[in-house]
């Protein structure tokens, strides 16, 4: 189940006035501004003035340009902070004595709710389809008086019913009603209260039939802008008057529990984070996303407290690192843009103190049925420490790499249990292979062995599985074009406690050119013996520190 945050749904702007203003210049502003209560501020705190104060004001007999606002009993408006949802407001309402909160940030009034608000933004299909007015009769409680009474007799009912509003009637007909903005209109312009009601009485009177749904009424609230629906049966019998705020008490009640378990196992799964290094983010999917909620351990994570990502001057887009920030937001769009209900991301967070730190991020999106977007959670957990152990493994592996490329020394481990065979990048341009495209095995790794030298390299590795001992071995590749490569290989083995062979590593170095020279050097040796032994040539070496070799045609010669 969804629903808006206050926030989302307030008036930013809130008029009010302060408490040292008179009753009539609240009656002023009110009229000004189309307003049926008004907000006053003071000492005493954010309390609200309804037609019910100002009837009391007015019977009373009290001049309303010389009574401050200070002077009357005014009652105090709940006050909730905006990043509550609805439900939390309908719950702050239900107990309140007027219907309006007052959303705060950090002490300061941000936006007013009315209970109207709340029902707007109720989903209509949590509204029940099958209960019907008939089932609220009970709530539907009014008063009435003819039209010719005065303007005093009907404020003196209203205040003695401790009702807003009132039928009028001719001939024991229901003509009309008085509003609270009727009540408000005539407290402001009239000074003589024994004039009639006539003049305020607002016609003709919309009815509806006691059969109608609740859902249907209140669509139909909406639709008129009625704040209350008159109840009227077949025989044109006015039934009762219902408030929008009783439409939905008795569907409220059905799922209050329901939504209160939400909010329990919510609270709890939050609580559960508060202390552990994950952190839970709630987002407004709007530009810079928002931060609507932030779990309480965000502050030894990241240096802001709660109240700072929450408030109106930082975003959590202000705090991804300025080389991450555009990518993370690509590939933000392209998950929405796609409908992705969850995605993982890595990026980093700058902390309130300037240090950068790397965080896990496993986002979910929610779509109304119209797939647009509603909000969007997140849970974050700090990586630094892995992501700096896998950097610095690169490094080194980058740095392993270029060594090796140099060398022309490649690294292999072949897994005995599993059979599979890793090659280092060096391995692979040794062997000319597309490491993106090729899977090495020990059986692709004797293909390419030259034929003539198979069976040598495959023995000398059985060998040393069965002597334990590490083996070195030169032998040939022939290339798919038919050129040799000369390698040198070097491994050894690891054995279990039972002696079985459990994992093998080894070298193996491109000696091509160091190879050909050794092939060429013998050559030319061989070459130069058969040149001094057909002329009948021997050959002696003398060096300094008295030692005498001899050629084999010496040792011929001279017997």
């Amino acid at each position: 189940m969804f629903f808006p945050k206050l926030r989302q749904i307030a008036t930013q702007h809130v008029i009010t006035i302060d408490d040292q203003a008179s009753v009539q210049n609240a009656l002023d502003k009110m009229s000004a501004h189309h307003l049926r209560d008004l907000i006053v501020t003071g000492d005493a705190g954010l309390r609200i003035i309804t037609a019910r104060e100002l009837i009391d004001v007015r019977l009373q007999g009290h001049d309303l340009h010389n009574t401050r606002l200070n002077s009357i009993a005014l009652p105090q408006v709940t006050q909730l902070g905006a990043h509550e949802s609805v439900v939390d407001g309908l719950v702050a309402l239900k107990e309140a004595n007027v219907d309006y909160l007052c959303l705060m940030e950090a002490n300061h009034l941000v936006g007013i709710v009315s209970y109207t608000d709340l029902i707007t933004h109720l989903d209509p299909k949590y509204i029940a389809e099958s209960k019907q007015l008939t089932d609220l009769i009970h709530l539907a409680h009014f008063v009435q008086i003819e039209q010719d009474a005065s303007l005093k007799e009907a404020l003196s009912l209203l205040k003695q019913s401790r009702q807003n509003c009132i039928l009028i009637t001719h001939n024991q007909q229901h003509v009309g009603i008085v509003t609270q903005s009727d009540i408000t209109e005539a407290l402001r312009t009239v000074t003589d209260l024994n004039q009639p009601i006539t003049p305020f009485v607002s016609q003709p009177l919309i009815t509806v039939a006691p059969t109608l749904t609740l859902q249907h009424s209140l669509a139909f609230s909406r639709q008129h802008h009625k704040k209350r629906l008159i109840i009227e049966d077949e025989q044109h019998q006015i039934l009762g008057i219902l408030h929008q705020k009783d439409l939905v008490t008795l569907v409220y009640e059905s799922w209050r529990d329901l939504v209160f378990e939400q909010q329990r196992l919510l609270k709890s799964e939050r609580d559960l984070f508060a202390g552990g290094p994950v952190l839970v983010f709630n987002w407004i999917p709007s530009a810079g996303w928002p931060v609507d909620f932030v779990s309480k351990n965000v502050q030894s994570v990241l240096g802001y407290s709660q109240t700072e990502l929450m408030g109106k001057h930082l975003k959590f887009a202000d705090l991804i690192h300025p080389d991450d920030h555009a990518r993370v937001e690509a590939e933000v769009n392209t998950y929405l843009t796609e409908k992705q209900n969850a995605w993982e991301q890595t990026y980093r967070l700058i902390r309130k103190d300037g240090a950068s730190r790397w965080f896990y991020d496993y986002t979910r999106a929610y779509y109304n049925e119209q797939q647009q977007l509603l909000h969007i959670n997140g849970y974050l957990l700090d990586i630094t420490e892995q992501k700096e152990q896998s950097l610095d493994l690169e490094q080194t592996k980058q740095t392993l790499n270029r060594a090796q490329q140099v060398a022309r020394l490649g690294s292999w481990e072949l897994d005995l249990r599993q059979q599979s065979l890793h090659w280092s990048d060096e391995v692979y341009r040794i062997f000319e292979l597309d490491a993106n495209k090729f899977s090495p095995s020990y059986e692709k790794f004797l293909d390419a062995v030259h034929p003539d030298d198979a069976e040598k390299v495959k023995a000398a590795y059985e060998n040393s599985l069965i002597t334990k001992q590490h083996y070195s071995i030169d032998h040939r590749l022939l290339m798919p074009d038919g050129r040799i490569k000369w390698v040198r290989e070097m491994a050894e083995s690891e054995f279990d406690d039972i002696g079985h062979p459990v994992i093998s590593r080894g070298t193996i170095q491109d000696i091509t050119e160091q190879k050909l020279i050794e092939l060429d050097l013998k050559a030319s040796e061989t070459r130069f013996r058969l040149t001094m032994e057909a002329a009948n040539i021997g050959l002696w070496q003398w060096d300094m520190q008295n030692y005498i070799s001899w050629s084999d045609e010496c040792y011929r010669q001279l017997g």
